[in-house]
Order: C-alpha cells, then sequence, then structure tokens
C-alpha cells in the first residue's frame, strides 16, 4: 500500500513525500498521548500547577536522550556536515514524536489559557519542528535545539522542589 503523502504541493530536501499517512498518524497518536498523560495528571495532581509539568518533563527527559543519542551516533558536531538538510538517523521520527507534543502543547495553551509567552513559545516551537518534518530539512540543527530540551529537565525539577515546600534550593 502506498503511503499518501498528505501535503504533496511541499517540496522537500530529499525528493520524498513530506508528510505521508504513517508519518501524520504518529504525529496525532504522539499528542493524543501526551494528553491522555496530562490528564491522568490532573487526576493525580489536583493542583494544576503541578500536573501541568508532568507531560513537559518527561518530553524534556525524552528529547534529551533523542538528542545525545543522535549527537553520539550520528556526531552532527565533529563531522563537517555536507549539507544541513540532511537526515540524521531517526531524526525525523524523533522531530515528529516532537511535533506531536508541541501541538498538544500549542492546544493546551490556548484551552488553559496560559499567558502570551506561552503561547508565543509553542507556536515557535510547532513552526520549527513543523518545518523540520515537513520539509526534511534542518535536521543537523534541529537535533542541536531539541538538546536544549535538557535545561527544562532542571526547570521543572527546580518547580517541583519549590511546590513541595523546598524553597532553599532555588
Amino acid at each position: 500500500m502506498a503511503d499518501i503523502d498528505l501535503l504533496p504541493f511541499v517540496e522537500t530536501s530529499d525528493g520524498t513525500p513530506s508528510f505521508p499517512i504513517s508519518q501524520a498518524s504518529l504525529c496525532l497518536v504522539t499528542a493524543f498521548s501526551w494528553h491522555f498523560l496530562y490528564t491522568k495528571s490532573m487526576e493525580l495532581f489536583p493542583e494544576k500547577k503541578k500536573a501541568a509539568r508532568i507531560a513537559p518533563l518527561i518530553h524534556a527527559f525524552w528529547a534529551t536522550f533523542c538528542s545525545i543519542y543522535v549527537i553520539y551516533n550520528y556526531s552532527p558536531i565533529f563531522i563537517v556536515p555536507s549539507t544541513i538538510c540532511s537526515i540524521l538517523g531517526p531524526t525525523q521520527y524523533i522531530f515528529t514524536v516532537s511535533l506531536g507534543y508541541f501541538l498538544w502543547d500549542l492546544f493546551i495553551c490556548f484551552r488553559e489559557n496560559w499567558g502570551l509567552d506561552w503561547k508565543i513559545h509553542a507556536i515557535f516551537c510547532v513552526a520549527m519542528y513543523g518545518i523540520a518534518t515537513v520539509q526534511h530539512s534542518m535536521h543537523r540543527w534541529g537535533i542541536m535545539v531539541l538538546f536544549y530540551e535538557f535545561s527544562t529537565i532542571f526547570l521543572h525539577c527546580y518547580i517541583f522542589l519549590y511546590y513541595y515546600g523546598y524553597k532553599s534550593f532555588g
């Protein structure tokens, strides 16, 4: 069965279908999975501020692990790139999962009426990983940006410590 391209008008850097049904399905399943996790977190933690940090923390761990894997195995730091457009190992799948996460994050930002700063952040994340996913480009840079999620692990852990009364850690 052919994998139908949902965006046939988009030209990719490698000439392959831009956003096939299989990739769109992975993105949607990921977004719904994040929402399921968020919903369950809301049941476990009645305080909204605590529950809202669970999914981003898990994504930060996942993104950090994936980016370290790609950096170590496909070395976008040490190998002189022939092009910034080339896909590095599993980056197409990694970016599709992250796009699903950031689409969910954008949805939550508007549904929960978060501040303008969060909405702008979510819009730019969707744009960045949307372009990387659909055009199959910027993977070398995108994996480095995804590695920056490493810093949010500390941010979320600090917030949890703060919420649970360990204010001296800040």
